[in-house]
């Protein structure tokens, strides 16, 4: 699937990626696609999630958005079952996550994820 197609199917406006170049569009792009791939094959109930596992302590959280400046630094932006917002802060070298499915927080009003 094209990038216009993929921007098209989770209406991302296409400036988004004007400004990204070379290898920093490509991993955007990359992950992007993986997180509408996941999202695509979730059915009315779920919601894209985002789990770690650090010492053996697991943490979730609903991903709402998806932040890439051109740094070095991807922010992966959530809320967790409870209502807090989090920000998941990493290096495009250390990226390490699982994305989740996740039922609805019907007390929350967050759509598809949002890229930018």
């Amino acid at each position: 699937m094209s990038v216009e197609t993929t921007l098209a199917t989770l209406n991302i406006d296409p400036e988004i990626l004007s400004n990204k170049q070379g290898q920093e569009k490509g991993l955007y792009t990359e992950i992007l696609n993986m997180v509408r791939d996941f999202e695509l094959n979730l059915n009315e109930d779920e919601k894209v999630g985002i789990s770690l596992v650090n010492n053996g302590q697991a943490f979730h959280f609903y991903l709402t958005g998806l932040h890439y400046s051109g740094s070095d630094m991807i922010r992966f932006e959530g809320i967790t079952d409870a209502g807090t917002k989090v920000n998941l802060i990493q290096h495009k070298k250390q990226l390490n996550f699982l994305l989740i499915s996740l039922p609805k927080l019907y007390n929350q009003n967050f759509n598809r994820v949002v890229f930018s």
